[in-house]
Formats: structure tokens, C-alpha cells, sequence
């Protein structure tokens, strides 16, 4: 699921992006999709596992003044070649129809169209 929800970003052109915006959409997928979602550190977690397959790459500033490391995240992969393994994941059968999402999350707003070959965001 965070991937799918890395992917919706960059599909908004909105990567790279910090690992509490990847955690955000990651739960309006989980709420979506009715499922359970897991710890913004588990998210993490998981991201750096496909980054060790080269599937995601993420990069580390500081954050100055907040403090601490903060990571932010990207496909490194094709994203066709993406969709096309999501949509392959038996899990995720339903996913690529149409998606509402009602959020109070800045950019996150909206109505995606998925298909296995593209996502379209289509604004409210």
C-alpha cells in the first residue's frame, strides 16, 4: 500500500515527497480499500525495503530548526511498469476503478481515475 500511495503522488507530480505525505495517502488508500493501516514508521520501513530493490530511492536533509532526519521519497522505477505490477497483485483487484478520496489533506483531494496503464487525477 505504499507504494500504491507513492505512486498516486508521483502521478501528481508531487514526489519527492516527505514520509508523512507518503503516510497520509497511505492511510486514505488503507480507508479506501477498508483495510488496516500500519505505523508511519512501518511505512518507512517498507519504503527502504524497496529501496534496497531499487524499486523506490529516497534522499535525507535535515530539518534545521524541527530537528532530526527527514526522508523524502520517489519511484525509481518506470511508472507504467509500476502499474502494471500493482495491478497484477491479486490484493489490490478492485483498486484500478474509480477512486474518491474526501481528505483534508492539502493535494491529496479529489477523484483519481486508475487503470493499469496510467493514473489520471482529475481535480474537485
Amino acid at each position: 500500500m505504499g507504494l500504491l500511495a507513492l505512486v498516486l503522488l508521483e502521478s501528481q507530480g508531487e514526489t519527492p515527497a516527505r514520509t508523512r505525505q507518503v503516510y497520509a495517502t497511505y492511510r486514505d488508500v488503507c480507508t479506501e480499500l477498508g483495510t488496516n493501516d500500519i505505523s508511519l514508521d512501518r511505512v518507512r520501513d517498507h519504503l527502504k525495503e524497496l529501496d534496497l530493490l531499487s524499486v523506490t530511492q529516497y534522499s535525507t536533509r535535515t530539518a534545521g530548526s524541527e530537528g532530526g532526519r527527514k526522508y523524502f521519497w520517489e519511484l525509481n522505477t518506470d511508472f507504467e511498469a509500476t502499474i502494471e505490477m500493482l495491478d497484477s497483485i491479486d490484493r489490490l483487484d478492485g483498486v484500478f476503478g474509480l477512486v474518491d478520496w474526501f481528505t483534508t489533506h492539502p493535494g491529496v483531494g479529489g477523484v483519481y481515475l486508475l487503470n493499469k496503464h496510467n493514473i489520471t487525477a482529475l481535480r474537485l
